[in-house]
């Protein structure tokens, strides 16, 4: 048992509503936590005649025209990258990743029946950091940052982070099984003035789940470790 094999995703996109914007770039590093490294890689361009959010993620819409592939190619792809078994979905707010791809058609979860761990609200990273942004959390580790924003250098970053952990002496195994302990989404109950409480904590601002409010993916048995009462709406 445990957690041996870790599919780290990303995707670059041209907005934040799934039900209206498009996935434009996948990427995801198959990686073995026995083994500390990577197993292998996927990085692929979805076609799209525009795109939105290019001052973000820099990706030219020249490009996604000449080079990116039919979304169900993309997806394929994806799924031809691992030929064994994989433990666990992993990424960075998994809840935004997770939500294009299945408004998408593709639920990896049901497809590989495993769980996602979001490493933004469920791992419990051996430093603290001066958010839970993935930039802040790598620095905080001592992983140097040269590319980010882009689908294949976001998982790298991540794989880098989880063998950083490794290498500073955390248990990964213990890492991720409490990660997947039953986990729920709260409301941080602030008021406007101590809204940075919140966002310290690791709570985002009108996510589509919890609109005008801070909330974020809490373990249930942490939901009382805050200096601010929370309340669980799903």
């Amino acid at each position: 048992m445990g957690i041996h094999t870790l599919l780290i995703l990303d995707t670059e996109t041209t907005g934040l509503n799934p039900q209206k914007d498009k996935i434009i770039e996948i990427g995801a590093v198959l990686w073995s936590v026995d083994h500390l490294c990577t197993v292998a890689t996927y990085s692929n361009l979805i076609h799209a005649d525009d795109n939105p959010a290019e001052n973000i993620n820099r990706i030219p819409v020249a490009a996604l025209k000449i080079w990116g592939v039919d979304l169900c190619d993309a997806f394929a792809g994806l799924l031809d990258l691992v030929a064994g078994r994989v433990d666990a979905l992993v990424a960075h707010n998994a809840t935004f990743d997770r939500s294009f791809f299945e408004a998408h058609g593709l639920d990896l979860a049901e497809h590989y029946h495993v769980p996602w761990i979001c490493t933004m609200s469920q791992i419990e990273w051996p430093r603290a950091s001066s958010s839970k942004s993935l930039l802040a959390t790598a620095l905080a580790h001592d992983v140097a940052v040269t590319d980010a924003h882009r689908a294949l250098a976001d998982c790298q970053i991540l794989a880098r982070l989880f063998a950083r952990c490794a290498e500073l002496g955390s248990d990964l195994q213990v890492m991720l099984t409490r990660a997947l302990r039953p986990s729920s989404r709260y409301v941080a109950q602030v008021s406007y003035d101590d809204r940075d409480r919140a966002k310290t904590a690791g709570f985002t601002w009108n996510a589509p789940e919890a609109p005008k409010c801070w909330s974020r993916i809490v373990a249930d048995e942490d939901a009382g470790k805050f200096d601010f009462k929370t309340k669980k709406i799903s």
